[in-house]
């Protein structure tokens, strides 16, 4: 029950900070579709935070949860996975939002298992 409270105030802050940068963006005259933008950049930082979560749960390391977040941004910057792979962070880059709807269902399914995991850990 604290990992699971834990996570919904991270979702909560993710959602606020992020709404309030990119506020602060179009008050300083940047022009972007504010909405869209927003909510593809909170699923890309959920995508990366639930991988992280999974693996820091399973190997009961943090450590290996940032470094597994980080070698999969580095994948995503660096070109190993694809534009058109359905893990692909920067896909809004090329207007392409039907990926964001795999990525988050990826991200709830992977915060799920983590959380049940984390649960079943704990009885057993």
């Amino acid at each position: 029950m604290i990992l699971f409270i834990r996570v919904v105030m991270a979702m909560i802050m993710l959602v606020l900070l992020t709404s309030v940068f990119a506020k602060i963006m179009t008050m300083k005259n940047c022009t972007f579709p504010y909405v869209s933008y927003v909510i593809g950049t909170v699923i890309s930082e959920t995508a990366l935070g639930s991988i992280g979560f999974l693996v820091a749960v399973l190997s009961n390391s943090v450590i290996a949860g940032y470094l597994v977040s980080i070698g999969y941004f580095l994948f995503n910057y660096l070109g190993s996975i694809s534009d058109t792979n359905i893990l692909y962070l920067f896909s809004m880059e090329t207007g392409n939002f039907i990926t964001k709807i795999w990525l988050l269902s990826i991200s709830v399914l992977l915060i799920i298992v983590a959380l049940f995991y984390s649960k079943k850990k704990k009885v057993c």
